[in-house]
């Protein structure tokens, strides 16, 4: 007896097969990117969050520390740009000896005593981590079980960081490792005004020479003086791709894989991930910026700009 048409099994022709995977990859086509775009969204608000708890400590250490700012090793009173500003030293672990082709090998500072320290010894770090060690690590000993071990402190680490920009690169990528692997912090400090505007500081030749040796000093009463005045827009930390990218003059996508977009902490506290033409030097909702150019060109239409005679 033969089956009903009903009963009998229709089996899938070639065509039917090729429409439904290609329908299949075309949907995957579609949801691939809107998955990528929510998982770096889901980055960068882990990103922000990291920055406000930073903020957190900040604030602490200023009020323990009577407004004085850590943007040195012992926030030690150097001669006039007698030993580089370390753009990480406020904290996150003590960094790593990496060799770059460009630099001395000790550009980090890590192998030279003096810029060296322990996990416990950066001065946000008591803020956010209990029980830090207070030893000073052997750059022999790096790449031990230990070693990295004291280095897992992943509120100074923005999940995107893919690595530091350098002031001479306008691409869009890197060559070595994230910057917070090498140097402790995925964050710069905001260093540019102390560096441009404490050390250069523009005041007459005849006491000039006089300031220039109390740079942190003067750098410090300034950031009291933006506390009072602008402490929602002055930037006090930003990722590394904002950092050469506002300095050059030039846009650069962040590491959120956005155009001209990068994390902030503002001095007030609050953090953000913002777009900024970093094109143009007066980006931002009136920000006080990296930018020194207020000063250095004479803007008398600025509020701070009385404050280029702040004494030490």
């Amino acid at each position: 007896m033969r089956p009903s048409k009903s009963l009998v099994r229709r089996a899938f022709t070639l065509i039917e097969l090729l429409v439904v995977v290609a329908i299949i990859g075309l949907l995957i086509s579609i949801l691939l990117p809107a998955l990528s775009q929510a998982k770096e969204q889901a980055r960068t608000v882990k990103c922000v969050a990291n920055l406000k708890e930073i903020g957190h400590a900040m604030h602490m250490y200023f009020n323990e520390s009577k407004d004085w700012f850590p943007f040195e090793k012992r926030n030690w009173p150097q001669n006039f740009r007698g030993t580089p500003l370390h753009g990480f030293y406020y904290g996150g672990h003590p960094g790593r000896w990496v060799p770059l082709p460009d630099y001395p090998k000790n550009w980090w500072g890590y192998t030279m005593i003096k810029w060296r320290d322990t996990p416990r010894g950066r001065p946000f770090n008591p803020y956010i981590y209990e029980n830090l060690s207070s030893d000073l690590d052997d750059p022999e000993d790096q790449d031990t079980p230990w070693f990295d071990e004291r280095r897992k402190m992943p509120i100074y680490q923005c999940p995107s960081d893919t690595g530091g920009f350098w002031n001479t690169d306008q691409a869009n990528t890197t060559e070595h490792g994230p910057i917070h692997w090498e140097t402790g912090s995925s964050y710069d400090v905001n260093y540019h005004f102390l560096w441009e505007w404490a050390a250069w500081t523009g005041l007459p030749s005849e006491v000039w020479w006089n300031y220039s040796w109390h740079y942190l000093e003067r750098g410090n009463k300034f950031l009291a003086k933006q506390r009072e005045r602008a402490g929602s827009r002055f930037i006090m930390l930003f990722e590394d791709p904002f950092d050469s990218a506002h300095t050059g003059e030039y846009q650069r996508m962040g590491w959120h894989r956005q155009w001209s977009q990068h994390s902030f902490l503002f001095l007030d506290g609050h953090a953000a991930n913002l777009y900024v033409d970093t094109a143009h030097d007066d980006s931002g909702p009136g920000w006080k910026s990296p930018s020194y150019d207020w000063f250095k060109d004479g803007h008398e239409d600025d509020p701070d700009f009385d404050l280029r005679f702040i004494a030490p």
